[in-house]
């Protein structure tokens, strides 16, 4: 029966364009971006928090993927249709969180909005804007996102890039979810290398800045480094090693969430005062502590279906 399954390659190659396409267009919007952040600095305008670092952390990488997975779909690779499934799946998570926390935004901007100045009010956006950007996160995000899970998960493009490379590559070294856990794990990991120098580190209730902001970040990327490793290799200790940053992250979020270091932390950024109060009030609002619940409950199942996935004795 897997005989009969259609040849995708030509599907294949056009997605693979479309990557490498949105991977340009991205660090198109990466230089864009640098270059108008660097001329409003030279003419006095306020520093953005963060400026062209946060950029080159965030989208560099993500920019830089695209174009590599484009290229493996262009020479029907394994390892592209698995991590171009798991990018699909990263998408639709992508667009549905995105559009609950503005539908969440939306519920507590009245009352935000009432308790800011009237100027910064006045600049802040109304609650039918966020919904309309939760609109277009579920067509920007989701929607693409489905369709690529619908797409690189079909048995044809799996059996194409099988018939094309019959030998199995490195992402078939784990099971799939195994390796999508390890990459976001990861791409943490890599995204606070450049973060480090500049920015503030909020932890279990406290606000850390210069070099030990930096110490802060390179323990937490060693963690991730380390566990992303370990869970790609299935090790006997990434299991304990995933408890522990379990226990870690619930302890800190509880302790940070519960002080006043997120107002601090915004203030350290660069946020005048009265945004940086209503963006951390904006965390502890109703609507956003559910929303907040239902993620944390969700990654803690996930990670206990991990748990499940990996060795505790030797074989």
């Amino acid at each position: 029966m897997s005989n009969s399954l259609p040849d995708r390659r030509a599907w294949l190659d056009a997605a693979g364009l479309l990557q490498i396409f949105a991977g340009a267009c991205l660090a198109c919007f990466l230089c864009l971006g640098i270059v108008v952040l660097s001329a409003a600095a030279a003419g006095g305008a306020p520093p953005v928090p963060g400026g062209p670092w946060i950029m080159v952390g965030v989208y560099g990488p993500i920019a830089l993927g695209c174009i590599v997975v484009g290229v493996g779909c262009l020479r029907t690779r394994r390892w592209a249709r698995a991590l171009s499934l798991i990018a699909s799946w990263g998408l639709v998570l992508l667009g549905f969180v995105e559009a609950a926390a503005m539908l969440a935004v939306s519920r507590s901007m009245p009352s935000l909005m009432a308790a800011m100045p009237g100027q910064g009010a006045s600049a802040m956006l109304s609650p039918a804007e966020f919904i309309v950007i939760a609109v277009v996160a579920l067509l920007f995000f989701g929607v693409p996102g489905i369709v690529g899970v619908l797409f690189f998960g079909s048995a044809s493009v799996k059996k194409t890039v099988e018939r094309c490379q019959p030998e199995p590559s490195w992402t078939d070294a784990c099971p799939l979810d195994v390796l999508a856990t390890s990459l976001a794990f990861g791409s943490c990991a890599i995204v606070m290398v450049p973060l480090a120098p500049i920015m503030p580190l909020a932890a279990f209730g406290r606000l850390f800045v210069g070099p030990a902001a930096i110490c802060g970040y390179a323990i937490a990327a060693i963690l991730l480094a380390s566990l992303a490793w370990g869970l790609y290799r299935r090790t006997r200790w990434a299991g304990p090693l995933l408890i522990a940053t379990m226990i870690v992250g619930i302890a800190n979020s509880v302790l940070t969430m519960r002080s006043d270091a997120l107002d601090r932390y915004y203030v350290a950024m660069g946020y005048p005062a009265p945004m940086a109060a209503a963006s951390s009030a904006l965390l502890r609002e109703p609507a956003m502590v559910v929303l907040i619940l239902v993620m944390s409950a969700a990654t803690m199942t996930w990670m206990l279906h991990i748990l499940r996935r990996l060795p505790w004795r030797a074989a």
